[in-house]
């Protein structure tokens, strides 16, 4: 059986190391495959057999070395805080909250995701 994909885009992140470990808790592993991206080069999960790619989502060609079959799920905790990058770099917030998230439907779109789930917060409205 071919187990299909599950990318968590900010695994690294305040939600995202959390929720990758509560996939691992909860989901069939025999059935999906749970693979974790954030902007660290490297993170220890703690947990055996997660597969990582440090991505950054402003960059579409990084995007490449995703995988590109069997992609059921994506789910995008990757952004910026407003509170932490309006006084130094308004640019930044927008480069990764607008296109990153324009990067990463557009790899959903390519590998034909069929679900995405995407966060934000209050203060991005």
């Amino acid at each position: 059986m071919v187990k299909e994909k599950i990318i968590v885009f900010g695994a690294t992140g305040n939600l995202g190391e959390y929720f990758i470990k509560y996939l691992f808790e909860n989901l069939d592993l025999n059935k999906y495959e749970v693979i974790a991206s954030g902007r660290k080069k490297e993170f220890d999960f703690g947990i055996d057999n997660l597969s990582y790619y440090c991505i950054d989502i402003t960059d579409i060609k990084a995007f490449d070395q995703l995988p590109k079959d069997n992609v059921k799920a994506v789910i995008d905790f990757a952004g910026l805080l407003p509170a932490y990058k309006a006084d130094d770099d308004p640019y930044a917030y927008i480069d990764v909250n607008v296109k990153g998230t324009l990067n990463v439907l557009e790899y959903c779109r390519k590998v034909g995701a069929e679900r995405i789930m995407y966060t934000q917060t209050w203060a991005d409205l």
